[in-house]
């Protein structure tokens, strides 16, 4: 990645920082996500830098074109999340201590931190496994609700393809219903 996302850590006093970041699609491309069509999302970060630990507060907030999962129109959604990162200093106690996603490690002789993974990894986080309209925004006085011309071919396609039942399976629903007529 670029490195307006690594943070240059040593120098600074210890107090907190904020840094802004512009999150574009062309930041995902680069990350190998193709989902999102569009993106414009802004990125705080609140970097407060300690003696032996930084606490990174992040704040995202944009919007995302995205295609339906039931009518594949595009559509935009609003992205928000709110995570909070903890980097640690490599010590002697920690030197098998594996990062997990609220703490990370670093060796003592780093200088620089790169943030970009970290949004990434939570900008998809928060993406619902399914997207609908109506999980949409309303957009530019359009309607927030799947193509309906789309959704009646989808029904008509279904109807047409309604699977044979198997023959055994009509002979113990006649049984079924034979037993429940007694």
């Amino acid at each position: 990645m670029e490195n307006s996302y690594k943070i240059a850590f040593v120098g600074l006093k210890n107090k907190v920082y904020r840094f802004e970041f512009d999150i574009d699609t062309e930041f995902f491309r680069k990350m190998g996500y193709e989902d999102f069509h569009n993106a414009e999302v802004l990125a705080k970060l609140d970097f407060d830098k300690r003696e032996n630990i930084f606490e990174l507060r992040f704040e995202i907030d944009g919007i995302v074109t995205l295609e339906c999962d039931r009518c594949n129109e595009l559509m935009d959604y609003e992205l928000m999340a709110d995570f909070t990162v903890f980097v640690k200093y490599l010590s002697r106690e920690t030197l098998d201590a594996d990062s997990t996603d609220e703490i990370i490690y670093i060796p003592k002789n780093e200088t620089h931190i790169d943030v970009s993974k970290m949004m990434y990894d939570y900008i998809l986080l928060h993406k619902p496994m399914k997207i609908t309209h109506e999980m949409g925004i309303v957009n530019k006085g359009k309607p927030n609700e799947c193509d309906q011309t789309i959704l009646s071919k989808l029904k008509i396609q279904e109807e047409n393809t309604e699977e044979e039942v198997d023959p055994r399976f009509k002979v113990l629903e006649k049984l079924k219903t034979n037993l429940y007529n007694e």
